[in-house]
């Protein structure tokens, strides 16, 4: 919403690119195939960071069966994906996770939404950006059911589940 939806794809498919061109850069020897989109979705996170900075922004975890979202400024939350992507590429060299292609990705995303916001800062939707991003009831519902899961609360959450299938 903040960029449109035409230079939303067409950030979408560069960072794809620069996500592909990252990994294959890094290690030009290799034959393994190169397949998914999580570069462009890095490049995605990129631009979230470049419009929303300091803004709280949503926030989806999860870690083994801890789900849920929290609210924290993309400054703040952000680079730890990228120091997770780096750390990652240097730690499991032998794993099939094309961790270049998402920093490759996010530094693509970063430079293009850079780029707008020096040269066409116009062009980004103003009144979205400074709109407070709540969540909406259907969240809030699943924000519930997560919670009762985290705490193995399974019987709750079954019925949170039924109330939140009827509702939504």
């Amino acid at each position: 919403a903040a960029v449109g939806h035409k230079k939303f794809l067409i950030f979408y498919l560069v960072s794809g690119v620069g996500a592909g061109l990252a990994q294959v850069l890094i290690d030009l020897d290799s034959s393994t195939p190169l397949v998914g989109a999580s570069g462009a979705v890095s490049g995605v996170m990129a631009m979230y960071l470049g419009i929303f900075r300091l803004k709280k922004i949503e926030f989806f975890y999860w870690f083994f069966v801890f789900v849920g979202y929290f609210r924290a400024p993309a400054l703040f939350i952000l680079p730890f994906y990228i120091g997770a992507e780096l750390f990652s590429m240097w730690t499991q060299p032998d794993s099939n996770v094309a961790f270049m292609a998402h920093v490759g990705g996010f530094v693509t995303g970063a430079i293009l939404i850079a780029a707008t916001l020096w040269l066409k800062p116009e062009e980004l939707n103003h009144a979205y950006i400074e709109e407070e991003q709540i969540a909406n009831p259907e969240q809030i519902s699943l924000e519930k059911l997560y919670q009762q899961l985290e705490k193995f609360q399974f019987a709750t959450a079954l019925k949170s589940l039924n109330n939140h299938s009827k509702q939504f």
